[in-house]
């Protein structure tokens, strides 16, 4: 809904819009069984500590701020671009800004469901049909494309073809 709201208000993205993102992502999730505790000072704000996914280590979390500045101006640049570019283009503008957000791992947790909303935001802002990302190409898919962002434009342009019954 809060995004929804920005894309309605044509409000960019900041700092404060992905920290609030990634608060309503992770604020409950321990009341689910078995969901993981995330401590009261990591919610909101950007990780103050090295992460590491898929034995991947994620950059320097004092890059963090840094990285997310850069990442926050590219979105605002295509953002500022959009009606210019046939919708293949906009798919793979934002199958490359996720990559970089995933990529940069802002968060110490929810950042890979703060950044799926972030894409779907990114879909409503460029008047696309957002796809579902689905439990099961998680692992035989999705996650693969973490090694190559041309990967996650492949799979960007195959689930939006897929859900929107095209061949853009």
């Amino acid at each position: 809904m809060f995004l929804e709201e920005l894309h309605r208000l044509h409000i960019p993205l900041s700092d404060d819009a992905v920290f609030r993102v990634q608060k309503y992502i992770t604020t409950d999730q321990d009341l689910k069984p078995g969901g993981p505790r995330i401590a009261t000072r990591d919610i909101g704000r950007y990780r103050v500590c090295s992460v590491q996914v898929g034995g991947r280590r994620c950059p320097d979390f004092q890059k963090v701020p840094i990285l997310m500045k850069k990442w926050l101006v590219d979105v605002q640049a295509w953002q500022d671009k959009i009606s210019m570019h046939v919708p293949e283009e906009n798919v793979r503008k934002i199958a490359r800004l996720h990559f970089a957000y995933e990529y940069i791992h802002p968060f110490v947790d929810g950042n890979g469901r703060s950044g799926r909303a972030l894409v779907y935001y990114m879909f409503r802002l460029a008047r696309l049909t957002p796809f579902v990302f689905t439990s099961e190409d998680r692992f035989d898919t999705y996650y693969g494309c973490f090694e190559d962002a041309t990967d996650m434009e492949n799979y960007f342009l195959t689930r939006f073809r897929f859900a929107n019954n095209s061949t853009v």
